[in-house]
């Protein structure tokens, strides 16, 4: 626990002059396909924060303790997706409930995960 705080904490004086929001999942779910099997699963996803922010004028998405962004094209506050090479889209509504989907996979699997939590302003 003290590691998370003290990595929100290191995050958060990165991002002290920018409109930033932390936004961490609460519930997360998905649906794989590979070879003819598709099904749905339910994962946890309670170890995936974001942080959200505003870098000069331009808002984007990255998972809390890496730098580069995961979506870099956000057409508002409330709507980004990734430029390229990553397939998905993260929503933060007014009331600080947020969506992220997003496409994982290789050779033998796709995956389609989606998850809900809620931002809070930092």
């Amino acid at each position: 626990m003290a590691r998370i705080i003290a990595l929100i904490l290191l995050t958060v004086s990165n991002f002290a002059y920018a409109e930033s929001y932390l936004c961490i999942a609460e519930a997360g779910a998905g649906v794989e396909h590979g070879g003819k099997a598709i099904y749905a699963a339910v994962y946890d996803v309670s170890d995936k924060k974001y942080i959200q922010t505003n870098e000069g004028g331009k808002w984007v998405v990255k998972e809390l303790g890496n730098e580069t962004p995961i979506f870099d094209k956000c057409s508002t506050s409330s709507f980004c997706e990734r430029k390229e090479m990553y397939g998905g889209t993260f929503i933060r509504s007014s009331d600080g409930v947020f969506t992220i989907v997003w496409l994982a996979g290789n050779n033998v699997t796709v995956t389609m995960y989606v998850a809900k939590g809620r931002c809070s302003k930092i």
